[in-house]
């Protein structure tokens, strides 16, 4: 009977222990159910409140957006703005590093190849200029009083064995004057020359500079030009202008005879309104004029009351009103 008793217990006991188990089990489902309930229901509200804040359903929510997204753009504004201003910055330098390195390069690359005076005029030397004498396809330079030209031009005049060739590469200025063609009297020294003389030498400086295809393409460096092409000796110009007023006056007032020769009648002076090309209302008495400068005599007409002047001498077995006079062979 107490085994019967025991076993009883033991099963009642383990009936009890089950009731129990099932009891918690059923209430731990009863939590587990409402805890979900109560999750789910706080997971929808918090997607809700989480929508409503990231979707811009108001202005407020649209003027936010545009704000961040202005002030994003005008942040990457600024960092593009400043990288192109360092890549300016930076090129400009690598510009001027390359330009200062390469002046030295560039001057002479642009530095003419001759002298170049003061005005930018050229300037020779006396063996530059004898480089230009017609050869080897060279153009004829001739220089005057310091003043080079080229002549290439009047090839029938300057080219070897012409009359003109020996002053081609040099400046040959007192041979203008005087005719010398040897090297000694080819040279610019003016010294000892008269203002007569001097005055020839003008004229053929004038006749270059008003040529038509003589063309002036320089200086000379030496006695007329120093090598910045500023002058050195001054040729007398001003003292020829006024010598020759003087004379251009007295040509007026004593114009030139017509003159001939002929194997018969030997040589015949005459005088008209228009003779020595000084168109006036007389025509005058020819007479021999000796100048008080020692220039050359000439033969002059001059109005019969002037006819007795010291400097005028009539000619020989010429009437002294006569208009036309033959020069006899020894005057």
């Amino acid at each position: 009977c107490v085994g019967m008793a025991a076993a009883d217990a033991r099963v009642h006991a383990a009936a009890m222990s089950m009731a129990e188990t099932d009891a918690s089990r059923a209430a731990s489902t009863s939590c587990d159910s409402g805890l979900n309930s109560h999750v789910k229901t706080a997971i929808k509200e918090g997607s809700a409140e989480l929508t409503a804040a990231e979707t811009p359903s108001s202005e407020t929510g649209m003027g936010n957006l545009q704000s961040e997204q202005m002030a994003a753009a005008a942040g990457r504004g600024q960092r593009v703005g400043w990288r192109t201003v360092s890549v300016a910055v930076a090129s400009v330098l690598v510009l001027a590093v390359a330009v200062f390195a390469a002046s030295p390069m560039l001057a002479r690359s642009i530095r003419p190849k001759f002298r170049v005076g003061v005005d930018g005029t050229r300037i020779f030397t006396a063996e530059e200029l004898k480089q230009f004498n017609g050869l080897n396809g060279q153009p004829m330079y001739v220089a005057i009083i310091g003043d080079v030209f080229d002549v290439s031009s009047g090839t029938k005049f300057y080219k070897a064995g012409r009359s003109y060739a020996h002053f081609v590469g040099r400046d040959a200025t007192r041979a203008f004057s005087t005719g010398e063609s040897s090297p000694e009297g080819l040279t610019d020294a003016i010294d000892g020359l008269t203002d007569e003389q001097l005055g020839g030498i003008a004229e053929w400086h004038g006749f270059y500079q008003k040529h038509e295809t003589y063309k002036h393409v320089g200086r000379l460096a030496g006695r007329y030009y120093d090598l910045r092409g500023r002058g050195r000796l001054a040729f007398p110009w001003e003292r020829l202008a006024q010598r020759q007023k003087a004379e251009e006056q007295r040509r007026q007032e004593f114009p030139g005879c017509n003159s001939k020769w002929t194997q018969k009648d030997g040589s015949v002076v005459w005088c008209t309104p228009r003779s020595g090309g000084v168109t006036r209302a007389w025509a005058g008495v020819p007479r021999l004029m000796t100048p008080r400068d020692g220039s050359e005599t000439r033969c002059v007409c001059v109005l019969p009351s002037r006819a007795n002047s010291p400097e005028l001498t009539p000619y020989e077995g010429c009437p002294l009103d006569a208009e036309r006079c033959k020069i006899e062979p020894n005057v």
